[in-house]
């Protein structure tokens, strides 16, 4: 078998490093290793790759100026990405790609060939929530989902939830697999026992899509629930200047620590330092940092609707419907107050991403569950 992997949302000059390039090479790595030829297609303009392998294939194509800004260079990214394709296409077995863009336009362009998509996000969620896209965003959206779920071969959908929102876009339900996505259970594990002060994290782009503007209602709501914490906020985004001046004005300012954005190994250091992660996104893709977070036994508190419930067995201890933040307080308080549910989660945590996400359990299920039935039914 040989796999064609389509990155074209990478950062050019950082291949494997952010977007879904981590997840393409992450992926990839996971086959090679297994026997499999894989061609990873993505505008790069670094040879400096996260690995190297004799049956891994890369080829690159120009990397447009600005090309995640609009729809119309995002299309175009993909159609240069398609050139390559089209050039190898007797050799390859199937396309492989990560986001709306490239499986909307590589399915319906494309029709020698499967193309399995693992899904980002939708569109109809997004647009359903309060952080909906400009109407210009949204119809570019529209147009490459619904291609999406008329032509692509296969949909690996990363949690129920997402499955859901893909069969309303119009996939037929058959060919939606859930599948979550991977994690590397190979760095350090989350040590942090149950101590005070209570160490919260919330990292993220502070941008709507996010709302990371309850974390001031969650901080003040804390004040009757526990006697010593600490919020540590990392990530940058248009809403950070507001978030900065709005905690300068509350009591207890002197335990709110803003970071900015991270690099990766800086993350899983911080990620060391603190009890729990809390997300506050209200709809979405399963976020990336709550799945890293879980793999490495990290307590998460989290809404459900974003698909994390799907990566532990501790859904009912974690997680909290309707966007209640009242709930989400709750929940970090008993974690705060219980130091054996805490440091025994924290196992459990450990135990479950071994067993459901690990980037090899993962690659495993759909090499077995979507990559052969397609291969062998040509």
């Amino acid at each position: 078998m040989h796999i064609a992997f389509i990155d074209n949302v990478c950062k050019p000059d950082t291949p494997g490093q952010g977007g879904h390039s981590d997840i393409i090479w992450a992926m990839a790595q996971q086959f090679v290793n297994s026997n499999v030829s894989v061609t990873i297609i993505g505008p790069y303009r670094s040879e400096i790759y996260p690995f190297y392998h004799s049956l891994l294939h890369v080829s690159t194509y120009k990397p447009l100026r600005n090309a995640d800004q609009n729809g119309i260079t995002r299309i175009i990214s993909v159609l240069s990405a398609l050139l390559v394709v089209k050039k190898y296409i007797n050799s390859f077995d199937l396309i492989h790609v990560t986001d709306a863009f490239a499986a909307g336009v590589a399915s319906s362009l494309i029709r020698k060939k499967p193309v399995v998509f693992t899904t980002s996000g939708s569109i109809l969620q997004r647009q359903s929530s309060s952080a909906k896209l400009n109407f210009i965003s949204a119809a570019f959206y529209y147009f490459v989902s619904y291609l999406a779920a008329q032509f692509t071969t296969a949909i690996i959908a990363t949690s129920h939830e997402m499955k859901l929102w893909w069969i309303r876009t119009g996939s037929n339900p058959t060919k939606v697999s859930v599948i979550p996505l991977g994690s590397d259970v190979s760095p350090t594990i989350h040590n942090m026992k149950h101590s005070l002060p209570f160490k919260i994290l919330f990292v993220g782009r502070l941008a709507p899509e996010n709302n990371p503007e309850h974390l001031i209602r969650i901080w003040q709501m804390l004040q009757s629930k526990l006697e010593s914490y600490e919020l540590t906020i990392v990530g940058d985004g248009p809403l950070m200047q507001k978030l900065v001046e709005m905690f300068s004005r509350i009591q207890k300012k002197e335990a709110v620590h803003f970071l900015g954005t991270l690099p990766h190994d800086t993350l899983q250091t911080e990620y060391s330092k603190h009890h729990v992660l809390v997300i506050t996104r209200e709809a979405g893709a399963p976020p990336r940092v709550g799945i890293e977070a879980l793999a490495k036994g990290m307590p998460i508190v989290a809404f459900l609707g974003n698909g994390l419930e799907d990566y532990t067995s501790s859904g009912t201890d974690l997680f909290v419907e309707n966007h209640s933040l009242e709930e989400l307080i709750e929940k970090i308080s008993v974690l705060s107050s219980n130091p054996q549910l805490y440091n025994d989660m924290h196992a459990d945590l450990i135990k479950a991403c071994h067993r459901l996400n690990s980037w090899e359990t993962v690659c495993s299920r759909i090499g077995h569950e979507v990559y052969e039935s397609m291969t062998t039914c040509k």
